[in-house]
């Protein structure tokens, strides 16, 4: 008598590995994507202290793109943060812009990259954004998918 696996056995075993499948990688991509997330909460945090800091500097100004060191078209530099008109790079998943900025409150986004290949689910349209109010010291956090 032969030993080994009848076909029929063979197809229940692909069925139920396409079946995992289907489930598994769809929820992984969910939780890349929200860990991409992780990024940009720790470079709007950077970017919340350094506004702060300018403005305790100026009170009466309005805190600058570049005087947060968000890159403004040249190539990346130790310390600058990559912006909207630069484009993403390879090593951010983010882009960072400053969306409002006045003597008492600042606005600083980013924008989920959807070029030069990051995936999963590089959609346009994700961001996440803080909004930074000098005169109670406090922050709110807005995003549309993380």
């Amino acid at each position: 008598m032969k030993k080994g696996f009848t076909l029929l056995e063979l197809m229940i075993v692909v069925v139920i590995i396409g079946i995992l499948a289907s489930v598994a990688i769809p929820s992984y991509s969910r939780i890349v994507e929200r860990s991409r997330g992780a990024e940009a909460r720790q470079v709007l945090g950077y970017l919340r202290s350094r506004a702060i800091e300018l403005h305790n500097e100026d009170p009466a100004g309005s805190v600058t793109e570049a005087e947060l060191n968000i890159d403004q078209g040249g190539s990346f530099v130790e310390g600058e943060v990559p912006g909207t008109t630069q484009g993403c790079k390879t090593s951010h998943f983010f882009s960072y812009s400053v969306t409002a900025s006045t003597a008492s409150a600042i606005t600083i986004r980013a924008d989920r990259c959807t070029s030069g290949g990051k995936t999963p689910d590089s959609t346009a349209g994700k961001y996440i954004s803080i909004t930074v109010s000098y005169v109670t010291g406090g922050a709110t956090w807005s995003t549309n998918t993380y």
